[in-house]
């Protein structure tokens, strides 16, 4: 996994470079806790906790203007849920399956789904309208199995 993660930093740092701006050690440490939470989507806050615990002196605008500027340049996905917070996903290129996410309209559980589930939908979009997707960004909400077993007791 330390290969993966080493890869997923590089593409970072390139596309960051390729636009102009540096990696610098703010946005190392928030690129860094990004990527050990890549299973979880995290809040900006969340994020800032996780960044003020390796590095005390950054501050809470530092950590959501570089979230803004990774937003920017396709880095992360926001991701807005039902109860109104702002979560962040690494979007990584090299891999053209992007997760999907199962959200509890009850709970607020949130489950991401790898695979790629909608591989004849992009076919035909680009074959029917001629578009080419680049990403696909899907979210379910429905009710979890845990929601829907307390529900019948």
């Amino acid at each position: 996994m330390p290969e993966k993660t080493d890869l997923i930093r590089e593409e970072i740092s390139d596309k960051l470079k390729k636009a102009g701006y540096k990696l610098t050690p703010q946005r190392e440490i928030t690129v860094a806790t990004l990527i050990e939470n890549q299973a979880t989507l995290l809040t900006a806050e969340e994020i800032f906790m996780a960044v003020k615990s390796k590095n005390p002196s950054i501050g809470l605008a530092t950590v959501y203007r570089t979230l803004d500027l990774l937003d920017e340049l396709s880095i992360v996905n926001k991701k807005q849920f039902h109860d109104g917070l702002t979560r962040y996903d690494v979007f990584i290129s090299s891999n053209k399956i992007q997760p999907y996410y199962l959200v509890c309209s009850n709970c607020g559980k949130m489950q991401e789904i790898k695979g790629d589930m909608f591989s004849d939908v992009s076919s035909y979009i680009q074959t029917k309208h001629q578009f080419v997707v680049k990403v696909q960004d899907v979210t379910f909400h429905g009710v979890c199995d845990s929601c829907q077993n307390s529900e019948r007791v």
